[in-house]
C-alpha cells in the first residue's frame, strides 16, 4: 500500500460552508435602480431638455435670418423680417422657455420624490 502524503491535506470539493467574505459593500436600493437604467420620468426630462435645446437652435437661426433681411435693405425685406420675428422667433422662444421650465419642474419633483421615499424610486 502506498504511503499517504500528509503535506497536502484533504482534498476539498466545493466551497466550505458556502460563505465567502464580501469584497464589495452592499449596494443601496438607489444604486441598484440606477444600474437598471433611467426611469420613464428621467427619459421624459431628458427629452424635454433636448427639445428645448433644439428650439433654441431654431430660434437662433431665425434671428440670424431676420437680421440678414433687415441689413440687406431691400424693399420688402424689413416686412419679411417683421413677419419672421413675430411668427417664428417669438413663438419658438416662448416654447423653448416653457420646455426649460418643464424640465426644471420635473427635475425638482423627481428629486423631492427620491428624498421622500428614502432614495427609492
Amino acid at each position: 500500500m502506498a504511503a499517504h502524503n500528509s503535506s497536502r491535506g484533504a482534498r476539498r470539493r466545493g466551497r466550505s460552508g458556502g460563505n465567502r467574505p464580501r469584497t464589495h459593500p452592499p449596494r443601496s436600493v438607489a444604486e441598484r435602480l440606477a444600474a437598471k437604467g433611467p426611469s420613464a420620468t428621467e427619459v421624459l426630462i431628458r427629452e424635454i431638455r433636448l427639445l428645448a435645446l433644439r428650439l433654441e437652435g431654431i430660434y437662433r437661426t431665425a434671428v440670424t435670418v431676420e437680421m440678414a433681411l433687415r441689413y440687406q435693405n431691400a424693399d420688402q425685406d424689413a416686412d419679411f423680417a417683421d413677419c419672421l420675428r413675430h411668427a417664428v422667433c417669438e413663438p419658438v422662444w416662448e416654447q423653448s422657455e416653457k420646455a426649460h421650465g418643464l424640465s426644471k419642474r420635473f427635475g425638482r419633483v423627481r428629486v423631492q420624490d427620491r428624498s421622500r421615499s428614502g432614495g427609492e424610486s
